[in-house]
């Protein structure tokens, strides 16, 4: 059940990524920001919403904010050894 329960979970954020990414390509980029950027500190480990948050801050003409998501906040070592754990728990 916890294994269904983390695929489901990817595939909500797999469609979310999508979603972003069409409403960049539709110029949203101001609109976008605020959302990415509690995506971003819910799940800082993820490199596209990274991608997405700093196109969006770049073309939202915030250029020097666009290079902050990277230096950002990074997970902290009891959040990825929960993650570990939890890989550990699927591939069994």
């Amino acid at each position: 059940l916890r294994g269904d329960a983390l695929r489901l979970e990817e595939a909500r954020l797999l469609a979310l990524d999508e979603r972003i990414d069409l409403e960049l390509k539709l110029g949203r980029h101001a609109r976008l920001i605020g959302e990415l950027t509690a995506i971003r500190s819910q799940h800082p480990e993820r490199e596209r919403t990274i991608a997405q948050l700093m196109l969006a801050l770049y073309r939202a003409g915030r250029r020097t904010d666009a290079s902050s998501p990277v230096t950002g906040p990074r997970p902290t070592a009891s959040r990825m050894m929960a993650s570990t754990s939890r890989c550990r728990r699927i591939r069994r």
